[in-house]
This record gives C-alpha cells, sequence and structure tokens, in this order.
C-alpha cells in the first residue's frame, strides 16, 4: 500500500483526517498475511466521530415513524421520521453531525419541526449497525433539536451506511445551527440566521463518478449573527465548494474558508449597512463586484481588500473573510 493510499484511508473517516486507525493500516505495509479485517476505521458498528449528549429543555411530544430495515437487491435503506408541532417557540438551536451523507436544512410552510433521518447502504447490517439518535425538546420559547449517530455501519466492500438529514423548521423563528457532514456537506435554505456554523470535508461521493458532488449552500438565508463555513478537506481530496446567498440585517463576521472548492457569496445589503471584504486565494482568481466603484478582478496568488463607502459611519456592519488555497473566490454585493 502506498504513503498517498494510506493518507486517504486515515482522512476519509476523520473529520480533520486525524482517527487513529493507522495501526492496522501499518501492519498492512509491513508484508504480514492479508485479512478480511478492514481495520478499526472500516469495521462496521465502530464508535462514530460525534458522540453528543441529549439537549436541555422538556422532550416536544413527537409522532415518530420508523419504516425499519427494507432490503432490495444491492440496496438497502431505513427512514425515520419525527414531527413535532412548535406554536409559539421562537428561536431553535439546531445541531446536527453525520459522517457519511448530506444535511439540509430549511423552512416549513407551518408550526411544526420535520425531521426525516434516511439510511442507505448496499446492505442491512450497514444499517442495523448504524445507532441513530434524535432529541426534540422545548425550554420556554426555545426548541432543540440535535441528531447524530453514536455508531456508523459499514456494508460490502467497505461502503458506508449514509445518513441523510433533512430538517424543516417554522420559517417565522431565529436560528442557532451547528453542523458537520464530513462526505456530503450541508445545505441551509430561507432561514433567519442568529449564527451558523457549518463544517465537512468533501461532497457526496456517486457511484463510478470521480471525485465527490457538491458542498455548502446557503440559500436566501437573512444573517442576524456571525456566519462561519468551511470544508477542510486537505488538498486533493476533493472540491466541495461554498455559494451563498444572504440579507444581512444586523452587524456580523461572514467567514469561508476552502482548499480545492471555489467561494461565492452575494449580499444583498440595507442602505444603513456597510461592507469590508478580504477575498484571497493562492491559487484561484479573486473578483469583488459592486463593493467599490469598480469591480476588482485579482489574478492567482492575490488578496483583495475593499471597504464600502462611509463603512464606519454605518449602523450595520459586515466584515467578509473568504479565503481558498486553490479555487476562485467571488464577493458580490450591490453598492
Amino acid at each position: 500500500m502506498t504513503n498517498k493510499r494510506l493518507t486517504r484511508r486515515r482522512f476519509l473517516v476523520t473529520n480533520v483526517g486525524a482517527l487513529m486507525a493507522g495501526a492496522f493500516l501499518r501492519s498492512s505495509l509491513s508484508g504480514q498475511q492479508p485479512t478480511n479485517d478492514p481495520g478499526a476505521a472500516y469495521r462496521s458498528g465502530r464508535r462514530s466521530l460525534f458522540q453528543l449528549s441529549p439537549p436541555p429543555g422538556k422532550p416536544l411530544p413527537t409522532k415518530t415513524t420508523d419504516t425499519g430495515i427494507r432490503v432490495s437487491g444491492d440496496r438497502a435503506e431505513r427512514m425515520l421520521t419525527h414531527i413535532a408541532e412548535a406554536p409559539g417557540l421562537k428561536r431553535g438551536e439546531l445541531v446536527l453531525c453525520a459522517e457519511y451523507g448530506r444535511i439540509e436544512i430549511m423552512d416549513s410552510d407551518d408550526d411544526q419541526i420535520r425531521l426525516q433521518i434516511r439510511l442507505e447502504s448496499n446492505a442491512g447490517k450497514a444499517i442495523e449497525d448504524t445507532q441513530i439518535r434524535a432529541h426534540l425538546t422545548s425550554d420556554a420559547e426555545d426548541f432543540n433539536v440535535r441528531v447524530w449517530h453514536e455508531t456508523q455501519g459499514f456494508g460490502r466492500s467497505v461502503r458506508p451506511c449514509d445518513v441523510g438529514i433533512r430538517l424543516q423548521v417554522p420559517s417565522f423563528g431565529s436560528y442557532k445551527i451547528d453542523a458537520i457532514a464530513n462526505h456530503g456537506c450541508v445545505g441551509v435554505h430561507r432561514l433567519t440566521l442568529a449564527s451558523c456554523k457549518l463544517r465537512g470535508l468533501v461532497g457526496i461521493k456517486v457511484q463510478q463518478v470521480k471525485g465527490y458532488q457538491g458542498g455548502h449552500d446557503l440559500n436566501n438565508v437573512i444573517v442576524s449573527g456571525d456566519l462561519d463555513v468551511a470544508t477542510d478537506a486537505p488538498q486533493g481530496f476533493g472540491n466541495a465548494w461554498i455559494h451563498g446567498t444572504m440579507r444581512v440585517v444586523s452587524s456580523c463576521k461572514v467567514t469561508a474558508r476552502t482548499n480545492e472548492g471555489s467561494i461565492r457569496l452575494s449580499f444583498s445589503l440595507e442602505p444603513e449597512t456597510g461592507i469590508d471584504v478580504i477575498g484571497r486565494s493562492d491559487e484561484g482568481k479573486v473578483l469583488l463586484i459592486g463593493i467599490a466603484e469598480d469591480p476588482r478582478t485579482l489574478k492567482s496568488g492575490s488578496e483583495a481588500h475593499r471597504r464600502s463607502e462611509g463603512f464606519e459611519g454605518k449602523r450595520i456592519q459586515v466584515a467578509v473573510h473568504a479565503t481558498s488555497s486553490r479555487s476562485d473566490v467571488t464577493i458580490v454585493s450591490p453598492i
């Protein structure tokens, strides 16, 4: 096994490429006889990287359905659905984690919280070995949703069990979001964000397609607090991007960081808002549009800094810092 392959195996199962699965892999390099054991990192039912505790508050009355494990040929799946009423709840704290699978968080058109967890693999045993934890609680006018899996299952050919999470929450609330999806990234749609931290490594793996697909997506969100978004895969392991369209209504910091993926952020600002932008790319281009009188495009390996006129005197001040190691950075904000 080459050193490159060794590094890849370690990386693919960790949030920063540092899971100590190397003992088995190092032994593979030592010339020992091969075994059917894939190693601790890929052993079905191993402890997940994400270990959380239930959130505070009282459990919300919830209607729960579970399809059980359904197998058809080389496809196995299980669907868990939780539905809770949330009248009078004005704020939410949403903490969601998945090693493999994408997370989508979006608005609902009523007072309900709808949580859907889809587990998929090529063997029922992989789903059986993936233990899901989901909690919906309330405390006064606040509610909490916390989802993770305590164990990670693997099917045939060490194909992981994907845990896809889809959460709908009332559109009128204000939300604090902390979400990580190592292999899939996160989408947030049409919500007001009091704070938001998104982490991921690569996009979704599509069978027989080279590389990974997708990245973090912020779609028509309202930003009222700090936003911190990153794809942390080392170079050579995927180009997960960060794309966002947002309206800012309060002073905040917006930070976006990738290695190989592109960054494209578009801001809609009120007249009393000023914006200060730093864009940098070591190998890609930096394009800042609308932040000053003329758009500026810088060549690879450059940093651009623009500040809107009268920034210091504005009631709302937005500081944006977007950096990519290898891809383009584009920031758009009308003057």
